[in-house]
């Protein structure tokens, strides 16, 4: 589980430079969701 939280924060990092920052809260604040949603099983 560690590691796909460090792959994650990796990938949050990439996007981030990919979009030069302008879209990354919209995407974190998505995939925040997504994972919280994944963890609880729903």
């Amino acid at each position: 589980m560690a590691s796909y939280h460090h792959n994650l924060n990796r990938t949050l990092k990439g996007e981030e430079k990919r979009y030069g920052g302008k879209r990354t809260r919209a995407y974190q604040m998505k995939l925040v969701r997504y994972i919280s949603r994944v963890i609880h099983g729903k």
